[in-house]
């Protein structure tokens, strides 16, 4: 009997150490939690398809190849410019959409008026006297009075939904000021005489679209690669493990040790 009993104290003894070994190998607890996407901001550029001005003092005139276009004028006879944009970059999540001018060579602040026009006209045939019919004012722009060239946004973002292309003019009233912009026929950048090089800039009439990338977009390309194996879990793994070992450890003791003590 004392033998029967030293042998029961032993297989407990082992039953224990297994399962403390089992729970000290469990990995934490923990609770998978989906980290937020970042998202940040893009823009994309589109240069204008066409662009040109009218001038009142020339009414049959065509200015399509000019590399600067004219705003304002003298004497009562004013000039407007023509600008024309398609969508061919359109981003689909964009949140702005806003048109760039190069505006420079103003001598007095300018109040100057921006329209959307809803008739199709041509860069090259374009003049006083054909040009299509102003529809809603987008905005007025204020042009300061400057002694450096400065870059002006329109806002559109609310005249493209659902649109393929947008045109606008701007004009302006009567005044003794020639407002001067560069066109998209116009080589941009300058000449830097100082430095003895030519830096580059874009100064034509341009669409900017304003638009947000998440992080995940740059994943895409990954959706094809090869998926690394899938975590073991490994606090299931030591369970099992130790049940098993408990129920070949009680079998083996049984036909080794128990059953003899019964013979």
């Amino acid at each position: 009997m004392k033998k029967i009993k030293i042998e029961k104290f032993s297989l407990l003894l082992i039953i224990g150490l297994m399962l403390i070994t089992s729970v000290l190998l469990l990995p934490p607890n923990t609770t998978a939690t989906e980290t937020p996407k970042s998202s940040s901001t893009e823009t994309i550029e589109t240069v204008a398809s066409k662009d040109t001005y009218v001038d009142e003092s020339a009414p049959t005139a065509n200015y399509g190849w000019n590399t600067e276009l004219y705003i304002g004028g003298f004497g009562g006879e004013i000039c407007e410019a023509y600008y024309y944009f398609e969508f061919t970059d359109k981003p689909a999540d964009y949140t702005k959409a806003e048109i760039s001018v190069y505006i420079w060579d103003i001598k007095e602040t300018e109040h100057v008026d921006v329209y959307l026009i809803m008739e199709d006209w041509d860069e090259y045939t374009l003049n006083w006297q054909n040009k299509p019919t102003k529809n809603v004012k987008i905005t007025t722009i204020q042009f300061e009075k400057l002694f450096n060239d400065d870059f002006y946004l329109i806002d559109v973002s609310n005249f493209i939904v659902e649109k393929t292309n947008i045109s606008i003019c701007i004009s302006t009233i009567p005044s003794d000021d020639l407002i001067m912009t560069i066109s998209r026929e116009k080589e941009t950048g300058f000449y830097d005489p100082i430095f003895g090089i030519y830096w580059y800039t874009n100064m034509r009439p341009t669409l900017i679209w304003t638009h947000e990338v998440s992080e995940s977009d740059d994943d895409d390309d990954d959706d094809d690669k090869p998926k690394p194996p899938p975590d073991i879990p490994l606090g299931d793994f030591y369970l099992v493990f130790t049940a098993i070992g408990i129920i070949s450890l009680t079998i083996i003791y049984y036909k080794k040790f128990y059953r003899k003590s019964k013979l």
